[in-house]
């Protein structure tokens, strides 16, 4: 069996960012160019964890862009919309660190175990965010999240502790702490944060209390 399959600290370590950071900045663009601008600036206000969606035209160039700055920028960056294992590689030989989607393929996800990346599938209900994590997903990408109310991800969590679980889509500064007081590990928030340096602000005023940066 190849060892990266058995060896989980990328996992580890990528949990243990998110779960500081307790937010992945989506991008999805119009263009490459877009992506990176948008990325670096998004960066400059404090963001750490970013995704560019594959839907993206031109989303493994902005991916190695972002990701030959992250060593001195301290940013994980992961590819997003990855529905199948032929994209989990082209993302990782780009630089991705993780991978999110919107679906469960438990091909993709052994792939990316293969590669040393993290994954976070796309699961709507219990059965499959258990499928996902015997699969040996990193984390769970609670989608779409406008289905869901914190409520709903604190009753799993009573009873699938173990779960990491990011609610995505519909999530913004107004409702994060609601969803972080759930038990949510991170939260997936794209369009309103990158609308301008205030919303991120906005956003890192209303999760201050539940992070863990700068930490000893």
């Amino acid at each position: 069996m190849d060892p990266t399959l058995t060896d989980d600290r990328f996992r580890t370590e990528f949990l243990q960012t998110l779960q500081a950071e307790r937010v992945i900045g989506i991008l999805r663009t119009r263009d490459a160019q877009e992506a990176v601008s948008t990325g670096k600036r998004l960066i400059g206000a404090g963001i750490r964890v970013l995704e560019v969606s594959l839907n993206t035209p031109g989303a493994l160039d902005a991916i190695a862009e972002l990701a030959a700055t992250s060593d001195e920028s301290q940013v994980l960056v992961g590819a997003g919309t990855v529905l199948d294992a032929a994209s989990v590689a082209l993302a990782g030989a780009a630089g991705a660190k993780f991978y999110v989607s919107p679906v469960l393929d438990e091909q993709a996800i052994a792939a990316a175990a293969e590669l040393g990346m993290a994954a976070l599938p796309g699961c709507a209900t219990p059965t499959e965010m258990l499928r996902a994590h015997a699969c040996g997903a990193a984390g769970i990408k609670v989608f779409p999240a406008t289905v869901w109310s914190p409520d709903g991800l604190a009753n799993v969590l009573r009873a699938m502790p173990f779960l990491h679980l990011i609610p995505t889509g519909g999530v913004d500064a107004d409702s994060a702490a609601a969803w972080l007081d759930a038990g949510a590990t991170a939260l997936g928030i794209g369009s309103s944060l990158s609308a301008s340096v205030d919303s991120v602000t906005e956003l890192h005023r209303a999760i201050s209390a539940f992070r863990t940066v700068g930490e000893s």
